[in-house]
This record gives structure tokens, sequence and C-alpha cells, in this order.
């Protein structure tokens, strides 16, 4: 699906006004989405908030629907309008009988405004950024406190529609109804915790100039679906791939057993591990499926690469990286292994501590384009040495660190940023705060790596992945502060089964997909 940035549909909004569509057809159809929303809760009476600029002027035109139909509405005027459009429906609203109360009158009115059904936030668009004045924060902040439905035009007003920024409150809505394309500050926290249930309203915009306007995209259901790897029939292990995990430390011995379960969870063929010898038993234990090696030392080291290698030429996906520790023999044999995986054009996730070792790779001697990285906002911040509050949500950073080092990144989070090496931008916002706990980033490398081992290229894979880690924990029937990443891997099959009823549903048969 896709997203656009506030800019971008502000491009298509014009394109759309250029080629003949007056705007004031638009807004009037955006008013009658909003109205006819708010009509399935059969208000009584409806408060609207409104601005100067055109999100007020859908607010007053969706009073006016809302009158003919009956409702008795009030607007609460922030300020004069300051455009033709909003200036228009204003003076509509006003014939149509609509109440109007100055924003310096509002207390005198207070008693009989909070106990209104519905209030309508038309305040501010989906370009506002920047800090709410004292007068609007004390506004939404004793709107939010009232028992009503709260719908917001197009984003609630005080969240930043580039990045879901909040400073310092926004409108708390109940139902957000955007037009054309989701913005992605309806998917970042903090404010897409303002942003209620979203419904998408396309108001006429042509198709072709979303298409090409929009350069950012969101994985649905749908679409997940339609990436899943075939399951023949007369298929074995050797169809299905085989996936060699390099990690684990005597104190992270847990971590490649994660990468291992995700893998496997997933549909894997084989999937191998090599670890420091005390920890290749605590593999054995846990699962026996996996092909357990290790090499002779509490920490992998530079040593162990000879015997890697012999197993590198037997698997078609490396993981590098869980639990494996920062030290100098370790990162000197992440160094190696890098090397010799890109000569052999093997596709290599780099997650946890591998990712520090990338810093002194000689660019020239690795095909990054074959490598994905996973790191958390923590992990990120010290690769690109920017502070860790300029990272978080920074769908720009992603892009631009992808691009200049022509490598796949995967940032976890809340939401999270996927960039392949081309700047193509994926944003995922499956999950729940069962994931953010130590493990789950283990998990989440081998369901990339289990999707790769079956022939999914690696930008489906890994954001088909994050989707999929995500949804099962969402499915998972574990309160989220009581999960843990390996009860999340349990649920994978809910997953497929979901995702496998819809594409049935769509009639496709399932395959190999690429990107």
């Amino acid at each position: 699906m896709k997203i656009a940035y506030p800019d971008e549909m502000k491009k298509i909004d014009r394109r759309t006004i250029e080629i003949g569509v007056p705007s004031i057809v638009l807004m009037e159809s955006a008013a009658i989405a909003v109205a006819n929303e708010i009509m399935k809760k059969m208000p009584k009476k409806v408060t609207l908030l409104c601005g100067r600029g055109n999100n007020a002027g859908d607010a007053y035109a969706v009073g006016r629907h809302l009158l003919a139909n009956g409702v008795e509405v009030f607007a609460v005027m922030l300020a004069e309008p300051s455009t033709k459009d909003c200036r228009k429906n204003y003076r509509l609203f006003r014939r149509f009988g609509g109440n109007v109360i100055k924003f310096c009158d509002l207390k005198k009115h207070w008693n009989k405004i909070k106990e209104s059904d519905v209030f309508v936030d038309g305040i501010y668009g989906t370009g506002f950024k920047g800090d709410l004045s004292s007068e609007i924060v004390e506004l939404l902040e004793a709107v939010n406190k009232i028992h009503a439905f709260r719908v917001a035009v197009d984003i609630p007003s005080g969240v930043d529609g580039k990045n879901g920024e909040v400073r310092p409150t926004a409108f708390k809505a109940n139902l957000t109804v955007t037009f054309g394309l989701a913005k992605p500050g309806h998917f970042f926290y903090p404010g897409r915790a303002f942003v209620g249930k979203l419904k998408i309203i396309n108001i006429g915009f042509p198709e072709k100039f979303m298409t090409e306007e929009a350069s950012l995209n969101l994985l649905t259901d749908k679409e997940a679906s339609e990436l899943l790897p075939s399951r023949p029939p007369y298929g074995h292990k050797g169809t299905f791939g085989k996936v060699l995990t390099i990690g684990g430390s005597e104190d992270y011995s847990g971590s490649v057993v994660l990468a291992a379960l995700g893998a496997i969870k997933v549909g894997a063929g084989m999937v191998f591990t090599f670890t420091p010898e005390k920890v290749q038993s605590v593999v054995r234990n846990n699962i026996p499926e996996v092909i357990a090696l290790a090499g002779n030392k509490p920490h992998l080291a530079i040593t162990d690469l000879e015997s890697i290698l012999s197993t590198l030429s037997k698997v078609n996906v490396v993981i590098i990286g869980p639990g494996i520790g920062r030290k100098e023999e370790t990162f000197e044999l992440i160094k190696e292994l890098l090397i010799e995986s890109s000569a052999r054009k093997i596709p290599v996730i780099v997650d946890a501590d591998a990712i520090h070792a990338l810093k002194s790779l000689n660019h020239d001697q690795i095909n990054w384009e074959n490598i994905v990285i996973t790191p958390h906002p923590g992990e990120f911040s010290s690769i690109t040495e920017r502070k860790i509050e300029e990272v978080i949500n920074n769908i720009d950073l992603v892009k631009e660190f992808s691009k200049k080092n022509k490598i796949n990144v995967l940032l976890k989070g809340a939401t999270s940023i996927f960039s392949s090496y081309t700047g193509e931008i994926w944003l995922n916002t499956t999950g729940n705060t069962g994931l953010a706990k130590a493990g789950s980033g283990d998990l989440l490398t081998g369901t990339i790596a289990g999707f790769i081992a079956q022939g999914i290229d690696m930008k489906a894979a890994t954001i088909l992945g994050a989707y999929f880690m995500g949804k099962a924990a969402e499915m998972c029937e574990i309160y989220e502060a009581s999960m843990s990443a390996s009860q999340v891997s349990s649920v994978y099959s809910k997953i497929f089964k979901h995702l496998n009823t819809i594409r049935a549903s769509t009639g496709k048969i399932g395959g190999n997909h690429e990107t």
C-alpha cells in the first residue's frame, strides 16, 4: 500500500486541481466522507474545532452536511478563515444555521459544548509541525477528557504528518479519516497513539498521480499473502533451503537458538549453527532438528574461519551476529566471512554486535547489495554517529545511509523502517510490546533468513519477516507483558493459515515471488 509524505500529498492535490477538478469539489468529497462516518454514530450534537486553513474548510463542510441531517452543530472558530475554500464553506455553514463560537468566547459556552456526542478536529492538517500554542493545548486536553466520540479530519491536530512527532499533546481521535493516501505520521509513535481507527478514502485523486508521487510503502495483509513462498507437495529439505547462523557466546547462548527457531518455523528445510563450543550443547538441547557445529574457544575467532567456510558452501543464506560479542578476534572473523559470502554471492543478514564490525570494513571488498542489516535505534545511532533521538522514526536518515552505502537496512522499532539499497522504503506496523524483549531481534533474523532460503529475494523476505513476526505477536494468546520470543514463534502456523486464507480469497495460487 502506498503512503505519501504531506508534501507529496500536496503535489497529488495540486496535480488533480490542475487537470480540472476544482479544489472545492475535493473538499466537498472529503466532507461527505467524514459526515457519513459521523452519522453512523447517530449524534444529536456535534462540535467542530476549526482553524484557519483548508482543514477547517473540511470541518465547516462536514458541519453543513450534519446540519442537513438534522444534527445540532457548533463550530469553535479558533481563527478567521484564511483560504478561499475555507471562507466559502464557513459562509455556507452559517447560512445552514450552524452556530459559530469564537475561541475567545469559548468559556461562556463550555457547558453547552461539553455535552456534544461528537467532536470534529479541523484545526491543523497534515502539514503541521512544531509546537502547539498553550491555548490550543488547553483546549485539546479539555476535549480529550470529555466522554464523546472524537473524529480527526486527515490527521489529529498536534501530530506531525511526516514523522508522528507530538509536542506536547494532540487531539485524541477515536477515528481519523484521511484522504487519498495515509501519511507516515499516522503510523509512527507517539502520533499513532492519537489516530484511533484510520480510514483512508480516495476523494477523487487519480490513481496514476498517487502512484507517481508517493514514495513510501506499507505492507498490508493482502500484499504479505502474495509474498509467501510456495510449498510444492513433492518438495524435500533441499527444496526449502538451508540456513547457517553464526553467533553465540557464553553470555548470550540463547540468541542463536532463537534465530534458528525462526528459520525452522517459517519453513527452511535445514538449519546449521556455528557457535563457541560451550554454546553447542545449548543449541542441541533446545532444538534437536538443528545441525549444531562449534569452534573450540569460548568465543568465535578468526581461527574458526576454515571450519565455517566448509559449511558455507552448503547453504543458501547466512546470519551473522546473534549473541556473537565484540571481541577483536570475533570482528576479524566477521569481516572475513562477509568478504567470502560476498564473493560466493550468498545473502547475509547482519545483526546485533556484528553490525559494529561493518565500520572498519573496506567498502570495495564487498557486494553490499546482498546484505541486510537489522539494527535497533541504539545500534543505528552508533554506526551513523547520530544521536539516538535523531535516529528514531527518521525515514530520511535510513534512506540516506542505505543508498550511500548500497546496503539494505531494517531499522527495528514499534514501526520498523526498511530501505533497500536503492532507497525504496517500506514501513511495518505489525507487532506489540510483547516484542519489547530480549530475543525478539534474534527471532526476526531467523524469520527473514528462513524466507530467503525458500527463494524469496532479500527485500521481500525482510519486509515479510518483519510483518510476520509482528503479526504473530498480535495473534499470540498471551498477555503482552508475559510474552516471549519463543512463544511468538509458536504462533507462526496461525499466520501462515491467516495469509493463505487471504491469498485463496483472491484466487491466486502461491508461488515464489520477487518484488
